[in-house]
Parts: structure tokens; sequence; C-alpha cells
């Protein structure tokens, strides 16, 4: 029976990590897009030559690639976690 008790409270500590967790990594995708959208929009606006526009995109591009692989890989490991509780 004590060992039953230790192993559900295992499992809600795990929950807990899992909500804290997600709770973060919400935060933070909210932080990057309007950070990404409010340097997008200056660098719209202040530069309108052909050359920073495209590096511009470049980057942005491929911080959204990283960033996005990141995310999927966090969120295959909160998948994986849920399952194995």
């Amino acid at each position: 029976m004590d060992k039953e008790l230790k192993e559900l409270e295992l499992k809600k500590i795990e929950i807990e990590k899992l909500k804290i967790k997600e709770g973060l990594f919400r935060t933070i995708v909210l932080i990057i897009l309007t950070v990404g959208a409010g340097f997008g929009t200056v660098l719209y606006k202040t530069y309108e030559k052909e050359i920073i526009n495209k590096l511009s995109l470049i980057l942005l591009g491929t911080a959204l690639l990283v960033f996005f692989f990141i995310s999927l890989s966090l969120w295959f490991s909160i998948r994986k976690k849920m399952r194995e509780i």
C-alpha cells in the first residue's frame, strides 16, 4: 500500500513538472512572437532597401525553423512523458 502511494505521488509530481514546462514553453512562444513581430515591423518601416529586406527574411526564417524544431522536440518529449505516466 505504501509503495502504491509513493508511485502515485511521483506521478503527480511528474504531471506538475510537465504543467510547469508547458506553461514556460507557452510564455517563451508569446515572447518570441511579440519581439519578432515588433522587430520585423520596425525593420520594414525604417529600412526599405532590398538587401535589408532579404537579410531580415533570411534571419527571421532561420530563427523560425530553429524554433519550430525545438518546439516540436519539446512537444514530443511532453507527449512521451504523458504516455509513461
